[in-house]
């Protein structure tokens, strides 16, 4: 049995623990020794109230035992008193008690406080009642093997015949079904119908020659079902009454029959101190949890949440307590997580196996559970608070819902990475060139200029129009192309002007 807290993990860290996630385990709860009933009490009887409170009618002291819900044994919460043979106890959902008394013709009623009221309703001289039933309107049924009749008792105490049986029939046990239908099992191997108008059926059903039933249990559907004491089986019928089949069980020594309200069997093996469970048209599982050290279990009752109480027989009779339906035991899931974080928690269970898992309500989008193990896991998806539930299941319904909370906050922003700022590399200033000026020639009217006659002197030589060379000097200088030269080359050509012109003054 797994009753560990819910384990919530950063997924590395679950992964650290082997690499993987398990499945989920898990077993019904069980009490194998709830309270011990004193040497010689011979249960014959046994019934739970609405709190869990157990009592046994015990025909060897004739008295009834209360256990409590935490295993507290009031080995006598009530005497019935000689001669009384009480053999049957019902319970209502408050703890109030009613007992069939065989010796006496009576029904007694016990209150929640323990006081007694020995005839609450007397059934007639002889009636020998066996059987006892408690209706939901809190109307009592007995099966009276004295007189084959079903009497009434009103929730005041008021007594009626309900239905006459056939003479012998000897009715020794009786089971309410749908509809308000009363069925009876009788010594004579047969099944008695009453409708809720009083209708009789005598014989609605037959058993087979030899059957020795020890009780009668009906489904919601209507089918029957006897426990043979010597050792066929069960044997089941349809809602018609026709023979449908034996069930076969592991051994032939037998307690009693019991069945839930899904309509799964239980049955008490003496012969292997067990409790045995017939899924509702499924195969025989000869025992619903192992129970240390067992008991020669006869006495049976199932409550409507699934929980199962046997009793011993013979010595010190011992009371066991198994719980059969799905009950989520971690710790419930409270998490505050961010947009994309990564979540795994497991969610795990008691119960019959095997058990699913599921979640129900606002369940975050990116978070989801394993239905096999129990994982919850993801990376929520959206920011925002949200309640759900885990719920487990199995053969015998829906666990009571754990909530869970979940917090996820928006995604943290990326830190933005700082930029470096280069340093500047120092650069060697370019020296300055000092432009060189430039010499413009001016020139200095003279006689080369428009000098006369053939033979004049010429800036550049001689020539038959020697008087051109020196207006020819004259008008390079004047022609500005020295701003279209370099600077140095137009020095140098104003220089190489004046120094001609310097000498053509000198011949002179």
């Amino acid at each position: 049995m797994r009753l560990s807290r819910l384990t919530v993990l950063p997924l590395a860290a679950a992964l650290a623990f082997g690499g993987c996630l398990a499945a989920a385990s898990a077993a019904p709860q069980v009490t194998n020794v709830l309270a011990t009933l004193p040497a010689g009490s011979l249960p014959t009887s046994v019934t739970v109230d609405g709190a869990g409170n157990v009592y046994t009618v015990n025909s060897g002291s004739n008295t009834i035992s209360k256990v409590a819900s935490d295993g507290t044994l009031t080995a006598t919460w009530a005497t019935a008193g000689v001669g009384t043979a009480t053999r049957e106890v019902v319970s209502s959902t408050d703890g109030t008690l009613f007992t069939a008394n065989f010796g006496t013709g009576t029904v007694s009623k016990i209150a929640p406080s323990g006081m007694l009221t020995a005839s609450y309703a007397s059934l007639g001289t002889g009636t020998r009642p066996a059987g006892l039933a408690l209706a939901s309107d809190g109307t009592l049924f007995t099966a009276n093997s004295g007189t084959s009749t079903i009497s009434a008792v009103s929730p005041s105490g008021t007594v009626s015949v309900f239905a006459t049986l056939a003479t012998g029939s000897a009715p020794f046990d009786v089971v309410l079904g749908s509809g308000g239908a009363v069925y009876t099992l009788n010594q004579d191997l047969t099944v008695s119908k009453v409708t809720a108008a009083g209708a009789v059926t005598a014989a609605f059903a037959t058993l087979r020659p030899g059957t020795e039933g020890t009780n009668l249990v009906v489904a919601t559907d209507g089918r029957l079902f006897v426990l043979d004491a010597n050792g066929s089986g069960v044997e089941e019928f349809a809602a018609s009454g026709a023979f449908v089949r034996t069930i076969a069980l592991p051994t032939a020594t037998v307690g009693r029959i019991a069945i839930d309200d899904a309509n799964n069997l239980f049955v008490t093996l003496r012969g292997t101190k067990a409790v045995a469970l017939i899924p509702d048209g499924g195969a025989v599982v000869p025992s619903i949890a192992a129970l240390t050290p067992g008991a020669d279990y006869s006495e049976l009752a199932v409550t409507t949440d699934h929980t199962v109480y046997a009793v011993g027989r013979s010595g010190s009779p011992i009371v066991s307590r198994v719980a059969l339906r799905a009950k989520v035991t971690s710790a419930p899931v409270n998490a505050t997580l961010k947009v994309g974080d990564a979540f795994t928690a497991t969610a795990t269970a008691s119960g019959y196996e095997p058990l699913s898992f599921t979640l129900a309500g606002a369940v975050p989008p990116g978070i989801s559970i394993n239905s096999t193990t129990g994982v919850i896991s993801g990376a929520p998806t959206t920011a925002a608070s949200y309640t759900f539930s885990v719920v487990a299941k199995n053969l015998f319904g829906l666990s009571s819902t754990q909530e869970a909370t979940m917090t996820v906050t928006p995604a943290a922003l990326p830190t933005p990475t700082p930029t470096s700022t280069p340093t500047p590399t120092p650069t060697t200033p370019r020296p300055t060139t000092t432009p060189v000026p430039t010499v413009t020639a001016t020139p200095t009217p003279g006689t080369g200029v428009n000098g006369a006659g053939g033979g004049g002197p010429s800036t550049n030589g001689s020539g038959s129009n020697g008087g051109n060379g020196a207006a020819a000097s004259g008008s390079l200088a004047n022609t500005g192309m020295s701003a279209l030269l370099p600077a140095g080359l137009a020095f140098v050509i104003a220089a190489a002007g004046s120094a001609a012109f310097v000498a053509a003054r000198r011949r002179v």
